[in-house]
Order: C-alpha cells, then structure tokens, then sequence
C-alpha cells in the first residue's frame, strides 16, 4: 500500500511526455493502473471510502486508455473492481464470478 500511495503521489510530478523516452507517450495514460491498484489495496484493507474514491478516479481517468490489450486489460480490473466495491467484496479472492 505504502508503494501504491508514493507512486500516485509522484505521479503527480510527472510531465505528459515526460516517460516518450521509454515508450509511454502520455504519461496520463499510467492514470487508471494508479488508481486501480490503490484502491484495490483499499478494498483489502476495507476502507471502502477510499477504495471507492480511487477507483472513481480509474474511471474517469481510462479515457486516456488506449484500445490495446493493456487498455482493456485496465478497463476490465476497473470493472472488477467496481463489482467488488459495489458488493461490499474486502476478500483476496479473484475477481466476481470466478
């Protein structure tokens, strides 16, 4: 979680073409995986509170998302995501349906 919360706390100092050099041409892009992760790790601590304000962030940030496997891979961790926040899901087992 610490790692999670420093990384979107850095992430806040990063230029849009600031990672070109590596291949991410906008680093806004790297947006919902943040927000997704932090507020999975929220979900497992059950502050739901705040797992639900991160993970409203992934969704309005996955207009960045490109339509590439690594977009709909994201998309659908946001989708999952909000299944279990919605039910209320504070386990570590796999996603709804599984």
């Amino acid at each position: 979680m610490a790692w999670d919360e420093r990384a979107l706390a850095a992430f806040a100092h990063v230029r849009p073409d600031e990672l070109a050099p590596v291949g991410i041409p906008d680093s806004a892009g790297m947006a919902p995986s943040l927000h997704l992760n932090l507020g999975d790790g929220y979900r497992r601590q059950e502050r739901l509170h705040e797992a639900r304000q991160q993970l409203e962030a992934a969704e309005a940030a996955s207009g960045a998302l490109g339509d590439d496997g690594y977009g709909e891979m994201l998309r659908a961790g946001v989708h999952r995501l909000r299944a279990r926040v919605d039910a209320g899901d504070v386990t570590d087992a796999g996603p709804p349906g599984r």
